[in-house]
């Protein structure tokens, strides 16, 4: 019988997806800044939440 490979569990597949899709922005035309202050909200503060997003994606603007 052959055996399975084990399964790390502390896998940050969320941290993957994010890190993938901010790859995949950095080869468009959208500002490295914008770019920035997702990877920071995303996989460095790990802040989901709408007012934390509104604030990466709007930058120095003030967030209602």
């Amino acid at each position: 019988m052959t055996k399975l490979p084990e399964i790390d569990v502390t896998t940050d597949i969320p941290g993957q997806i994010f890190g993938k899709f901010l790859e995949a922005l950095g080869g468009t035309d959208i500002s490295p800044d914008l770019i920035a202050r997702l990877r920071k909200a995303l996989l460095e503060d790990k802040t989901f939440s709408d007012r934390a997003l509104k604030a990466a994606v709007l930058g120095e603007e003030e967030v209602p």
